[in-house]
């Protein structure tokens, strides 16, 4: 009997400790569906409102407070990754929307040239030896050159790339922020071409670099891909693919992704794709010549002369598969288009319009007078606009 009675007890054990653990199952079941369903209506909350925001259609202007504009008479001013940036032949300095001064670097330069990309700046003086490296944390470095800077770009992990001039000979040097050589790559007219743009991808492992050609006796251009990683190591000179635009001529190039770059010529705007080795994906044939070319992260925005129907302008956007967005026209004469938070942002010293990203106008009307720039803030109905004499907020309603 004993064992009848220990089997018994164990059975009941064992279903026990099965009920248990299909109840301990069933309890982190029912907590994964409590878990996953609330962040099912999270993210259909979230989508409600960006879709109620991208739609939102503004009238009114509140201004919300107004202080002295900072810089002096002569200082350049721009937007910078949310902040505002200012600059002159003496120094450079940047400000979060709240006029908190982030850094301020003094210099003195004839013809300061700046690049912004990401938290990152860099500036040098054209045909100077001296290049600056800052974030929004303050300086990061400085490089001194042993030739004249032609151009110079940053990449959005701080990397610097400057084009030196040596005479018949001109030099791609590529630095850390610090000032510390990555490498170098000579350039001629007869050999490779004069590098007419160059942009680093936000990897900071392929630089873009558009060739000026003229070997035939006739101008065009190769764009040309360098990849410094891993897959380039073993290709001559980390070239992984070119391409050849006969007698075109393409004086912008860009790299809104890791991924995807855009090269703008006078007769086709071009896409590339490809993570290690870019490839043309796509390309546009442009009818008319283009005045004026903007991007994002997801937007390529360019502007033409418009002569049929209403608007002084046409402006065309693509995606970064190349497809087309928005076509449509508009009367204002511009002074700087802004491509940020899925919108088109176009002013001039008393007009602004602003656009979503299917070309509905969001805003068309007056931030006041004597506008030197317009930087969006985290909301997309808020603006910290710089005047001839003041720095303003406004609200849209």
């Amino acid at each position: 009997m004993p064992n009848i009675f220990s089997k018994i007890k164990d059975a009941f054990e064992r279903g026990t400790q099965a009920n248990y653990k299909d109840y301990i199952f069933r309890h982190k079941l029912r907590n994964f569906y409590r878990v996953l369903l609330c962040l099912v209506l999270i993210a259909a909350v979230g989508i409600l409102v960006k879709l109620h925001m991208d739609n939102k259609v503004y009238t009114q202007v509140e201004e919300l407070d107004s202080e002295e504009r900072v810089g002096t008479q002569t200082s350049e001013y721009r937007y910078y990754h949310g902040n505002l940036l200012v600059y002159s032949k003496d120094g450079i300095s940047a400000y979060t929307e709240k006029g908190v001064q982030l850094f301020n670097q003094t210099y003195e330069m004839q013809s300061p040239i700046v690049s912004v990309r990401g938290d990152y700046v860099a500036v040098g003086d054209y045909r100077g030896n001296l290049i600056y490296v800052m974030d929004s944390t303050g300086p990061k470095g400085q490089i001194h050159t042993n030739m004249m800077i032609q151009s110079l770009g940053i990449s959005e992990g701080g990397v610097v790339t400057a084009v030196l001039d040596d005479g018949d000979v001109t030099w791609i040097h590529i630095y850390t922020q610090t000032g510390e050589l990555i490498t170098s790559m000579r350039t001629t007219m007869k050999q490779t071409g004069y590098p007419l743009a160059f942009e680093l991808s936000p990897d900071n492992i392929k630089l873009a670099v558009s060739y000026l050609t003229g070997q035939t006796g006739q101008l065009g251009t190769q764009v040309a891909f360098y990849n410094f990683g891993d897959v380039g190591q073993n290709e001559s000179g980390r070239l992984v693919s070119a391409e050849s635009f006969g007698d075109e001529v393409i004086p912008f190039l860009a790299y809104p992704t890791e991924d995807t770059a855009v090269a703008m010529g006078n007769a086709k705007l071009y896409f590339f794709k490809g993570k290690q080795i870019p490839k043309m994906s796509a390309e546009i044939e442009l009818s008319e010549e283009v005045k004026s070319v903007y991007y994002g992260t997801n937007l390529v925005v360019l502007i033409f002369g418009n002569s049929d129907g209403d608007g002084r302008y046409r402006l065309i956007s693509y995606d970064l598969a190349g497809k087309e967005q928005i076509n449509r026209t508009f009367d204002m004469e511009y002074k700087e288009v802004l491509v940020q938070n899925d919108s088109i942002l176009i002013y001039n010293e008393s007009e602004v319009l602003i656009l979503n990203r299917r070309g509905e106008e969001k805003f068309s009307g007056s931030f006041g007078e004597n506008i030197v720039t317009v930087i969006p803030t985290a909301s997309p109905s808020r603006f910290l606009v710089v005047t001839g004499t003041s720095m303003k907020h406004i609200q849209l309603k």
